[in-house]
């Protein structure tokens, strides 16, 4: 298909940005922890997209596609960890996050992209025979702190 070619290639694409990325950050900025998470979220994208279009089973391929939206909305995560600790000018940030994003939206648009929870809990019947959201809470002692405060 030519929108999973698309959405492969972007990924790859993708996948080196990161890998440049992470090679900046340890090179120049000696940053090596939040970079080895991001390195690892961003190039898992493009692998768990490649195994999407590899596997002949449509339910597995909606799980690795869930798998790579999640690990393209980690790596913004990472990406807004080191601008925010100042590893990386924002510039940049907003280049290779905007990429994240769209490389997100993508798979999630894909067909066979498995719903949200609350939107297949949405097309449930009103008879289901799920507890109910509105439980009431179980009665708990509350901790008296003034109590253990004074002498």
């Amino acid at each position: 298909m030519v929108s999973e070619s698309l959405a492969s290639e972007r990924a790859y694409q993708f996948a080196l940005q990161i890998v440049y990325l992470y090679k900046y950050l340890g090179n120049e900025k000696k940053e090596f922890t939040l970079s080895q998470k991001l390195l690892n979220s961003g190039t898992r994208i493009g692998a768990e997209v490649a195994s999407a279009e590899s596997t002949p089973s449509e339910i597995e391929s909606a799980t690795l596609l869930s798998l790579a939206h999640k690990y393209a909305v980690e790596t913004q995560y990472w990406l807004r960890l080191l601008k925010d600790t100042g590893y990386l000018a924002p510039e940049l940030f907003n280049s290779i996050s905007t990429e994240a994003e769209a490389l997100a939206q993508l798979l999630r648009s894909k067909p066979g992209f498995p719903p949200k929870i609350d939107e297949g809990l949405s097309l449930m019947a009103p008879d289901s025979d799920l507890p109910s959201p509105n439980l009431p809470s179980p009665n708990l002692p509350s901790p008296n702190l003034q109590s253990d405060l004074t002498p």
